[in-house]
């Protein structure tokens, strides 16, 4: 029995042991799992850390370039890709190239910081104008993280800005998005095409606010003042009143920089008194100038050493720039639509009259006094006026707050030098639904007999769109072709390359504009086969959506029954067109702006002093004369 109970409690003793070193062995293999599994979260959560630091560092990337170059195209940035060596194998991806975006597999990104109209994102996004829409990809360690940002680099943001304290006396103050909502006159805007207009001025109260609303001024924006805001019983503010506010950004323009001295084919005024005159080119006048009859600026760009006065009104496209005060008088519509620039050094008086408005399109900028009376103005006035003893006054007029119409684009036809034989022309511009070539994308709209402005006389009318190449401006490379050969000092001249890849949308590589779009109106000029044209046009649209929405209003506009069909045939082949004339557009510009370098320097043309027409083209922009710091805004930044 003793040795029974021997044997048992050794089994028992051994069980015991093994039952420990069991749950010993659990305890460590648990442990081991825990520790394990404490391990891979670090991993996922280091991938997924650096997954996610790469796709914002991607986002980060594009923004620079965009802030570097708003207009920044596919073909000049079809896709970021990067690393970073603290994640080893990894990789940080940003597309605006739809091909690149499908080969990476990524969300496309959609720059639209210089566009007029809306464009389509990823996912259905709207891209809204002045926006861009970045999503950027991160993979690292088999993880992959979305960060999607919205840039929003808005143009000049008033209608009105000063450093001066601003006097209104039944003043109407609006917005529109579209210039081409005021085609039919200042007064017949439809509502759904206002926006807010706003108001500023940087001046403290001096002898009362420095923001006086007088009378039945209206307001449809915000009122802003350094100091502050009178509004008179009867005037409106529908906006937000802001006295007492943050200064607005100003803009500064050196006049001096403008001076058309050293341009190419500039001509020199030498009276100082001129009646009626049409102006184009570079021009040029030493000494105060005064002109009696009007002047019209057909692509032209004066500046006036002094001051210069006009009776009888500023019409055209162009720009006019004087060193002292410019007065311009007279009723009728000062410009055309596409924008004409006013810059002073001395004080800007518009005057028109209680039977005729005057009308005005484009940017005024003075650094005196700005007195405005019976005028409508539309697009951005910027008054720099360094006395703090200054004032606005604006009196029974309207000024409509239109970005695109701060930024004024004159295409200055020059005469240069340049070797026998002369530049080589671009191809043919590709058009639709004029007269002469009958209706090839069947719009089904018949011309219309329309009165020559000021005459009797009428011409079949009828709206037109051009398909063009790159602006002829071979001192710049056109926007979307790489550039093959920068300038240097022994070869002043660009060269560029076919687009690789093509972008996906081809029209981006020139530009579309539709002309004569009203169906009721008057015509300006009758061409040499007895077609009426207004000088008024749709833009100048350098992507398909937003030449697809002005093509489409304006055909719906003369009656076309088949408005979206036609458009779109139309846009097809303009998209081909760009396709199949870009190795020519590429051969021709190597090949003029050769030949200008070389004549520029008196070499490769043999002394030749042929002269040929070109053209430069001279932009004034508000927005690049303040800090890109005070308009960079991110509307929103998330992970995906």
């Amino acid at each position: 029995m003793g040795t029974i109970r021997k044997q048992r409690a050794r089994r028992g003793a051994l069980i015991t042991i093994l039952a420990c070193l069991l749950l010993l062995f659990t305890l460590m293999m648990v442990s081991s799992a825990a520790a394990l599994f404490q391990q891979n979260l670090r991993h996922l959560d280091d991938a997924r850390s650096g997954a996610r630091r790469l796709a914002e560092s991607a986002v980060q990337a594009l923004i620079a370039r965009l802030v570097h170059d708003p207009g920044l195209a596919p073909a000049a940035c079809p896709v970021v890709d990067l690393t970073l060596t603290s994640y080893p194998g990894s990789r940080g991806l940003a597309a605006l190239d739809a091909a690149e975006s499908s080969r990476h597999g990524i969300p496309l990104s959609v720059n639209n910081l210089t566009g007029s109209g809306s464009l389509s994102g990823w996912g259905g996004t709207v891209v809204q104008p002045e926006t861009a829409n970045i999503v950027g990809v991160g993979r690292y360690r088999g993880r992959e993280q979305r960060v999607e940002a919205v840039l929003h680099v808005p143009r000049f943001p008033y209608v009105v800005s000063s450093s001066v304290p601003v006097q209104a006396d039944r003043l109407h103050v609006f917005g529109v998005r579209d210039p081409s909502a005021l085609l039919g006159g200042f007064g017949a805007i439809p509502p759904e095409m206002k926006e807010p207009g706003h108001i500023a001025t940087n001046a403290a109260d001096q002898s009362g606010s420095a923001l006086k609303l007088l009378s039945t001024t209206i307001i449809e924006g915000d009122a802003q003042s350094r100091g502050s805001v009178q509004v008179d019983p009867g005037a409106t503010v529908t906006g937000s009143l802001r006295p007492q506010a943050e200064l607005a950004p100003l803009p500064r323009i050196d006049i001096r920089s403008l001076d058309t001295a050293t341009r190419p084919g500039v001509s020199t005024l030498s009276s100082a008194s001129l009646g009626a005159t049409t102006l184009s080119g570079f021009n040029r006048r030493a000494g105060d100038l005064a002109i009696n009859g009007g002047l019209r600026l057909d692509g032209g760009v004066l500046f006036v050493e002094g001051g210069v006065t006009v009776q009888g009104g500023l019409s055209g496209t162009g720009a006019l720039i004087a060193s002292g005060p410019v007065a311009i008088e007279g009723g009728g519509s000062l410009s055309g639509m596409s924008g004409t620039a006013v810059v002073a050094g001395g004080p800007i008086r518009l005057q028109g009259s209680s039977g005729q408005q005057a009308e005005f399109r484009g940017l005024l900028y003075t650094e005196g006094d700005l007195d405005c009376r019976y005028t409508n103005v539309a697009g951005s006035v910027v008054v720099n006026n360094p006395n703090p003893s200054g004032v606005v006054s604006l009196h029974r007029s309207t000024l409509v707050q239109s970005p695109g119409l701060g930024v004024v684009t004159v295409p200055v036809a020059t005469t240069v030098p340049v070797p026998a034989g002369g530049l080589t022309p671009m191809p043919p511009t590709l058009h639709a639904n004029l007269t002469t070539m009958g209706d090839p994308y069947g719009f089904g709209v018949p011309p219309v007999n329309q009165t020559l402005r000021g005459t009797t006389d009428t011409a079949p009318t009828l709206f037109t769109a051009n398909m063009n190449g790159p602006r002829e401006d071979y001192s710049a490379p056109p926007p979307g072709f790489p550039v093959t050969h920068p300038p240097t000092a022994a070869e002043p001249w660009y060269e560029i390359g076919l687009p690789n890849p093509m972008p996906a949308d081809p029209i981006t590589l020139g530009s579309i504009r539709v002309n004569n779009p009203n169906p009721s109106g008057e015509i300006d000029r009758i061409d040499a086969n007895g077609v009426g044209w207004q000088d008024s046009f749709v833009g100048d649209f350098t992507d398909r959506a937003s030449a697809r929405a002005a093509l489409f209003q304006v055909a719906a506009d003369w009656g076309s029954v088949n408005a979206a069909g036609s458009t779109d045939a139309f846009l097809d082949d303009a998209a081909q067109y760009m396709v199949d004339q870009a190795p020519e557009i590429v051969r021709v510009f190597n090949a003029n702006s050769r030949l200008l370098g070389q004549a520029s320097t008196g070499g490769g043309g043999g002394g030749s002093t042929t002269m040929v027409r070109t053209v430069v083209v001279w932009q004034l922009d508000l927005s690049r004369f303040y800090n890109l710091s005070d308009r960079i805004r991110l509307r929103s930044w998330r992970e995906l």
